[in-house]
């Protein structure tokens, strides 16, 4: 059920109540400062950073992931305090990763040796997000942000949820996205940690991260041996549509411009018209896909691939025709899309970049991976089990 109230009522309540309990989510709020160097927000607009912008259509394609991988040779590691559990978000200035220890390490990328972290509660199994000079990191229980140019040693503000979950934080225009194991989707303003509002469904729980694009916000609940996708709403969390799905889903939801992408259980691959929740295409990859899928929309391509077969499919995003395939040791990592390229990863097989339009292999690194992978300017990143993996 959605919240009576408007998010600007909801607003003006928290503002005169002050920090407490509202629909189910705490915040406090920690040494804000209008000073001159205090924690201010720079943006109320933003677009999502690596890795969340595959599920964003703002961020597929875009420059800051042009690499020329022919010339990438040098393969090095550093040593994290314990194991990475998410893929690293990449920035100018910093490589964010989180640690199974609960710790969250902001590590500069011209100066690897110079490194902020914070110790939290609990163990961190999402990437951190990064925008409008914050940084926001989810644990089991809590949406923290910090000021990425602090030392990471307080939050700005803290916001407790009633249930967990291990769904990715997707940073939309002004807002922090989140579903949670008790079948919740909550938007919370990145500015103050203030609940904008808060949709409960009403049984099953949300299949990993949040997608979005012009046309609204995606989440996919999953409830015993089906699924369903819905629309919501960005302003207050109303329900667009609604499409069952007949059978169960593990990975994220996925945006393009027009449709939105699933990718389910028992290998088949559904486009779904954003506006009315129509079916635009379905295709079976395979027997089974449990990582997320990675759209681009400049050449308005999508990449799946099928666990079953360690098989990477490219397809037109418009009409679902299949345009090549390619076949692996094991692959079990999402495929991460450049500008001219798509990376590839297994946990037994080399990391590589096959060329966006043919399949076509450009070139191997014979190391392995055990998170997804990010790309940043000129690197390529990823967590290798308690390394962090660079490529340049």
């Amino acid at each position: 059920m959605s919240s009576q109230w408007s998010p600007r009522t909801r607003r003006t309540l928290l503002a005169t109540i002050g920090s407490g309990f509202v629909a189910g989510c705490t915040k406090t709020v920690f040494g804000q400062s209008n000073e001159p160097g205090g924690n201010s927000f720079e943006c109320k607009k933003s677009k999502s950073v690596w890795p969340m912008g595959r599920h964003d259509p703002r961020q597929t394609g875009s420059s800051n992931r042009q690499f020329r991988f022919e010339n990438a040779t040098d393969v090095s590691s550093m040593v994290a305090e314990s194991p990475i559990t998410a893929e690293p978000t990449i920035t100018e200035e910093y490589v964010h990763f989180p640690t199974s220890a609960g710790g969250v390490v902001s590590m500069e990328r011209q100066r690897p040796q110079s490194r902020k972290r914070t110790e939290l509660e609990s163990r961190i199994r999402t990437p951190v997000a990064v925008g409008c000079g914050h940084i926001f990191v989810r644990t089991d229980r809590h949406l923290y942000c910090f000021d990425s140019k602090g030392d990471l040693t307080e939050p700005i503000w803290t916001s407790q949820y009633p249930s967990g979950g291990v769904a990715p934080v997707l940073l939309y225009e002004n807002l922090t996205l989140y579903g949670t194991t008790a079948g919740g989707v909550f938007a919370v303003d990145a500015e103050d940690g203030t609940e904008e509002w808060h949709h409960q469904f009403s049984s099953g729980v949300v299949c990993r991260g949040i997608a979005a694009n012009d046309c609204g916000l995606y989440a996919v609940v999953s409830s015993g041996r089906h699924a369903t996708l819905f629309s919501l709403d960005r302003t207050d969390g109303t329900v667009n549509w609604s499409k069952k799905i007949e059978t169960t889903v593990s990975a994220s939801p996925v945006a393009g411009r027009e449709s939105v992408f699933v990718g389910t259980e028992n290998g088949k691959v559904i486009a779904t018209g954003c506006e009315q929740g129509g079916t635009n295409w379905s295709e079976q990859v395979g027997t089974k896909i449990q990582t997320d899928l990675a759209v681009d929309t400049t050449a308005e391509k999508l990449f799946a691939i099928d666990t079953g077969t360690s098989t990477l499919n490219a397809f037109e995003a418009s009409t679902g025709n299949t345009l090549w395939s390619v076949t692996s040791k094991s692959h079990r990592i999402a495929p991460t899309v450049t500008e001219n390229s798509v990376l590839v990863a297994g946990g037994g097989d080399s990391l590589r970049a096959l060329r966006k339009r043919t399949g076509e292999q450009i070139t191997n690194w014979d190391t392995t991976v055990s998170t997804n992978v990010s790309v940043g300017l000129d690197r390529i990143y990823a967590g290798r089990d308690n390394e962090l993996l660079v490529v340049e």
